[in-house]
């Protein structure tokens, strides 16, 4: 009986587990100093983008947070796609993208202004 319990018990364990749960894999980000718009693409591969999505996208100039936007499901079962409009950054620039996973894991990249 003891080790059927102590079965059952292994089983939930890593049943409740966020084992299928990942960071993002990838983002690609893309600045263009025209249109003042930063286009993001983050790759995160899931079975259910209502359950396991990209829950936050920050994003920061030159170290400083000036955009963040939340989400409550993926734009599809592979990314997410989002844009922002930065008017006040200038060539040699630094914006950080940081994209997080709602259930484990994040991913930053960073981009220069011109290059």
């Amino acid at each position: 009986m003891l080790k059927i319990f102590l079965v059952l018990l292994i089983n939930v364990f890593f049943i409740v587990q966020p084992g299928y749960a990942h960071p993002p894999s990838k983002i690609d980000a893309a600045y263009s100093p025209e249109t003042k718009i930063l286009s993001v693409v983050v790759t995160h591969p899931v079975n259910d983008r209502r359950k396991h999505f990209i829950k936050r996208v920050d994003v920061s100039l030159n170290g400083e947070q000036i955009e963040k936007k939340e989400f409550k499901t993926q734009t599809d079962n592979a990314t997410q796609m989002v844009s922002f409009t930065i008017a006040g950054a200038r060539s040699d620039d630094v914006i950080t993208v940081e994209a997080q996973c709602n259930i484990s894991g994040k991913l930053t990249e960073t981009i220069e202004v011109g290059r």
